[in-house]
């Protein structure tokens, strides 16, 4: 069967087969720029500051992979996000793992691109180091400060690692010090885990940002989760970010620093449904590991979640639009 592509986005491929070669980003059409875009999904394929698990750098590939399984619609929310934006995969951002600080600067100069057209990012890492580059490319006055929706497993506000100051324990302390993030509209959902010490807890807590943890979200249930980032974010630009430790490593296993007793597939599609109409210009999805789950349900879960966020994305694009055009009338 044969779907027309109508003008607004003639970018998704339902002709071409499932178990075709070429692979993806949600099955979008492959673009080599951003131009006239409305939503550029890309991959961040680094894992170079990662201390325990390697093998992120595959996440952006096994997402194309895995994107076969990705269909037209939500399911629940009836969105069909290619028929409201204009969306295309752009590729990857250029790395070279034996430079990181050329790397670091690479990554921000492709999400430049990217803003300068106009277009808001979804991309997959990749360790989640991306983040601080892309925040630095998106977050930019008079953008900046942005709000930021974070899942993860650890606060990723340490000051430093052995003398490092930018990797993957950091990004969060860099993008508060830089401007880029507004810690009294950060919220953490799923922290947990052990730590190396209080004080990226106490960092973060005397900056203003808000920790849900896991005792946390089980007494507040995700729709609480969904009422608090609502209440904390309003109107104003948001960033989503989601390190998939944040997850249940039963569920998602390949994921560069599991820890047990995360927040559940189920909540995860909650609270990302949750934060339809708000103004998230941007989000990645970050540390799918291919190498610890061999199995690839990993990926699949990670490609529904991009799914999430993107229809999140595409139908703020789609009011942005309306309100424009009804302005203008």
């Amino acid at each position: 069967m044969t779907v027309e592509a109508n003008d607004l986005c003639p970018i998704f491929v339902p002709e071409v087969a499932r178990h075709s070669p070429t692979f993806t980003l949600l099955r979008a059409r492959r673009r080599d720029t951003p131009e006239s875009l409305d939503i550029a999904l890309c991959g961040v394929p680094t894992d170079f500051t990662t201390t325990q698990r390697v093998g992120s750098r595959y996440g952006p590939a096994q997402a194309r992979e895995y994107s076969r399984m990705i269909r037209l619609g939500h399911a629940v929310t009836r969105v069909f996000p290619f028929d409201l934006a204009r969306i295309a995969d752009v590729g990857d951002a250029p790395v070279d793992p034996l430079a990181v600080d050329w790397t670091i600067q690479s990554i921000q100069r492709f999400f430049e691109e990217i803003a300068a057209a106009g277009a808001r990012p979804l991309a997959i890492g990749g360790e989640h180091t991306i983040t601080l580059p892309i925040l630095r490319a998106i977050a930019k006055p008079p953008a900046g400060p942005v709000g930021v929706v974070h899942f993860d497993a650890h606060p990723d506000t340490i000051d430093e690692i052995d003398g490092n100051r930018i990797n993957t324990g950091t990004p969060f302390r860099r993008s508060v010090e830089e401007g880029l993030t507004d810690p009294t509209r950060h919220v953490m959902i799923g922290i947990r885990g052990t730590m190396y010490s209080t004080e990226e807890f106490d960092w973060a807590l005397e900056q203003g940002m808000t920790i849900i943890g896991m005792d946390e979200l089980e007494e507040m249930t995700a729709k609480g989760v969904v009422a608090k980032i609502r209440e904390v974010m309003g109107d104003r630009q948001v960033y989503v970010t989601i390190d998939l430790d944040g997850l249940d490593p039963a569920v998602l296993p390949g994921t560069n620093y599991p820890e047990p007793g995360g927040v559940s597939i189920r909540d995860a599609q909650i609270i990302l449904r949750g934060l339809r109409g708000l103004n998230v210009i941007g989000a990645d999805v970050n540390e799918l590991c291919p190498p610890a789950d061999m199995s690839g349900n990993s990926a699949v879960v990670v490609v529904n979640l991009m799914f999430e966020l993107l229809c999140v994305m595409a139908e703020r694009v789609a009011a942005e639009r309306a309100a424009a055009a009804e302005q203008d009338g």
